[in-house]
This record gives structure tokens, C-alpha cells and sequence, in this order.
């Protein structure tokens, strides 16, 4: 099946039979014009969903075209939900199915084409507890969210990622293209992407920040004494901001740039002669001590240059 690996990879839930549906109360507010839904592309068909769910349960949501968007301005034990069909011909709409289904306090709801040659999309709204789990997929589409304070995992194989004001972990991946930003999470972070760059603004906690070409900037607003911070890129550079007292131990290499600092670095001994190659070495590999260390800190660029700057206060 055309996209049976990616959505394996991704372990989620296994669908059962039940879901809890109610009149729908929301619906003046999702069809807003802050909808997902831009100009009309073809036909279209919307549903309007309300599922019962705990503030501490789980969303499961699988799409395969189309962008998912979700926020928080719901009442507890409610998700609400607008989904917007899409397909070049009206009769093809039937052939694009939403899959829902309820196990306890977990709501799983999946995009199936009943026709392998049908192309379609589907545009998720959602409303949702504000401490909800949530993992969501998309093969091609764009994610986002705003103020989950429960776990957020979102893959998406071609598209970008934006979260914003997050209160857990984070795991966000774009697997073929596309940029992640991620602005004001309490949690750890996970970002990956393959080509696009990945911003990262008011982390508390560790961070691990992968991306094969693109650029990668955090600003750090605390950085714990057990955490670890760990950028790399392939081809781009990293700009890692800190605030004025952090403790860690440093590590930065890149093959084809330079490392510089707005903090004061102790490095560490060494014993080396004085010469050219010693001073290109020093320009392109650090290992040396924050303050008083204890937090991990790992920066690598193939082809791209280091920054280490001071987060910004405000």
C-alpha cells in the first residue's frame, strides 16, 4: 500500500468499532474565517464531529492530503472537529472516507481512499481539551497547533510544523521537506526535518534538533542542569542562543565554517603547538566548559558556521 511505511512508523492506537457523537455546538466557531479552507478548489463536502473525551485522554489523527490544525478553546470531555473533503469531481467525494472511532478515553479518526485511484484531500479543524495528547500525521500537509499542554507528537512526510505555547514534550518531524517552528514549549523537543530549517524560541528543557540541510536557531530561556541541548545540520548553520548564566559543557565542530561566541568559554586543557593548523582547529572545534558545566551542549555542522549568542531579554 502506497503509504502502509509511513503510517506504521508511526505506531499509533489500533482503531476498535465505538465513538460518542453529540449535536454539534461548535460549529459557528470552526467555520470561522479562521478555517483551514482557502479558495475552493473543486468539490467540496463538510463534516461537523463532537466526540466525548476526558482532559487527560488521547487524539489519534492519520490524514493523507490535507493540513491538520489544532487548538484549545474547548470545555473539558469535548473534541470538536470540521472536516473539509476536497476532490476535482463531486462523485469522487464518496470514495474519500473518515474513519472515527472511541477505545475509552482515546479517539482515533483516520482519512481512507476506498479507490486507489482517487486523489483528494481533507482539511482537519479541531477544537480540544487543553491538557489532550495528541499524535497526528499527514503525508502531505502542513501541521499546527497552539496550547497543548498534553504530549504532542506530529509527522508529517511533506510539509511544515508549527506548534506553538506547549506545556510537554514535543516530537515534530517532517520526513521529505518542510520547515518546523516550534515557539514558547515547557517540555523536552524533538525536531527532524530532511530539508527545510527548524526554529526552536523559549525552550526550557532539552532539546535534539536534527536537519540533513537547513538552518537551525534556538533561543533557550533556561537551560536545567540535567539537560542536554544537541543541533545538527548537514548543510547550514546553527545559531544557539543562552541566556547570560548557563551552566554545560560545550562541544561544537563544523568541517567547513567557524565557531563563535558571545559567552565566556574555559577550554579545556590540551596539549598542542603553536601553528597554523592549531589556530584552524581552534576556529572549528570547541570542547570547553559554560560556567560550571553540568548541562550537555552538542553543536555539529558539515558545511555551516556556529553561533553561540545570548537569548534576548525582554
Amino acid at each position: 500500500m502506497k503509504h502502509q511505511s509511513f503510517y506504521i512508523a508511526l505506531a499509533f492506537v489500533a482503531l476498535t468499532s465505538h465513538h460518542t457523537m453529540q449535536p454539534f455546538s461548535f460549529k459557528s466557531i470552526l467555520d470561522k474565517g479562521s478555517s483551514l479552507v482557502g479558495k475552493k478548489k473543486g468539490e467540496e463536502e463538510v463534516l461537523h464531529r463532537q466526540y466525548n473525551c476526558t482532559d487527560n485522554g488521547t487524539l489519534n489523527l492519520k490524514n493523507i492530503n490535507g493540513t491538520i490544525r489544532i487548538k484549545t478553546e474547548s470545555p473539558q470531555h469535548s473534541i470538536f472537529l470540521k472536516a473539509t473533503k476536497q476532490a476535482s469531481k463531486k462523485e469522487l467525494l464518496q470514495n474519500v472516507k473518515i474513519i472515527e472511532s472511541s477505545d475509552n478515553d482515546t479517539i482515533n479518526i483516520r482519512t481512507v481512499y476506498t479507490n486507489n485511484k482517487v486523489t483528494g484531500s481533507v482539511q482537519y479543524d479541531l477544537i480540544v481539551p487543553t491538557d489532550i495528547t495528541i499524535n497526528l500525521a499527514t503525508h502531505d500537509g502542513d501541521i499546527k497547533i497552539k496550547q497543548i499542554n498534553g504530549a504532542i507528537t506530529a509527522i508529517t512526510e511533506k510539509g511544515n510544523v508549527e506548534i506553538e505555547h506547549a506545556g510537554n514534550t514535543i516530537v515534530a518531524k517532517s520526513m521529505q521537506k518542510g520547515n518546523i517552528s516550534i515557539a514558547h514549549v515547557k517540555g523536552n523537543v524533538q525536531a527532524q526535518t530532511s530539508k527545510g530549517n527548524i526554529s526552536i524560541d523559549g525552550a526550557r528543557q532539552s532539546i535534539i534538533a536534527y536537519a540533513d540541510r537547513g538552518k537551525i536557531t534556538v533561543a533557550s530561556n533556561e537551560v536545567p542542569p540535567t539537560s542536554k541541548i544537541d543541533l545538527k545540520t548537514g548543510y547550514g548553520i546553527i545559531e544557539l542562543a543562552l541566556p547570560h548564566e548557563v551552566n554545560a559543557d560545550l562541544q561544537a565542530y563544523t568541517k567547513n565554517g567557524q565557531v563563535t561566541s558571545n559567552h565566556y568559554i574555559t577550554l579545556k586543557p590540551q596539549t598542542t603547538q603553536l601553528n597554523n593548523k592549531t589556530w584552524n582547529r581552534l576556529k572549528k572545534e570547541i570542547n570547553g566548559t559554560l560556567g560550571t558545566g553540568e548541562a550537555q551542549i552538542m553543536l555539529t555542522s558539515t558545511k555551516g558556521s556556529i553561533k553561540l549568542l545570548e537569548t534576548k531579554t525582554t
